[in-house]
């Protein structure tokens, strides 16, 4: 499980007049700490093999993804994207955790390219009564994303899950 998720826009559209600003977030992991970052609330990412006659598989499908983030300062960089429908050259989506470690470690990170963005839809809640049932949660903007590659990244250097392992899929152009 995350215990927080961070993304960045790493390749900006060409001409985009409202460029991704993100913020430089609050925490103790100096590879990160500097960089403009976007914290996500949830990402939903889902591939599957169509099984076609006898059970054989007749390909894979990648689902857009869902991000759920604050609406902040980034909106309007969305919302051009989609309604220009230019094309976000690179994305990427870090995974941390701190079992056992003081510094939030990144163990987890995928990479999307060619991001278009299908969908942004702006969840506002009465917050107005403090003690109801929506007190505290934020505005969210949530974004339905598509990319033309993804790659799945898991890499820890310490035990005991030692390891780094790679998959990359193309999805299209």
């Amino acid at each position: 499980m995350a215990e927080k998720i961070l993304f960045t826009v790493e390749q900006p559209p060409q001409g985009i007049q409202n460029p991704f600003s993100g913020r430089q977030e609050q925490h103790n992991n100096p590879n990160f700490s500097q960089k403009p970052y976007q914290v996500a609330y949830k990402l939903e990412e889902k591939s599957e093999c169509l099984v076609g006659a006898n059970n054989n598989i007749m390909g894979v499908r990648q689902s857009p993804l869902l991000l759920w983030k604050n609406l902040d300062i980034d909106t309007p960089f969305f919302k051009e994207c989609l309604i220009r429908n230019l094309v976000i050259g690179s994305m990427s989506f870090h995974f941390f955790h701190n079992r056992n470690d003081p510094n939030l470690i990144n163990y987890f990170t995928i990479i999307l390219k060619k991001v278009k963005v299908l969908e942004s839809e702006i969840l506002f809640f009465d917050t107005s009564d403090q003690n109801g049932p929506n007190a505290g949660l934020p505005y969210i903007e949530q974004l339905k994303l598509t990319a033309s590659d993804i790659t799945w990244q898991y890499s820890r250097t310490t035990d005991p899950r030692k390891a780094s392992k790679k998959t990359v899929y193309q999805i299209g152009d």
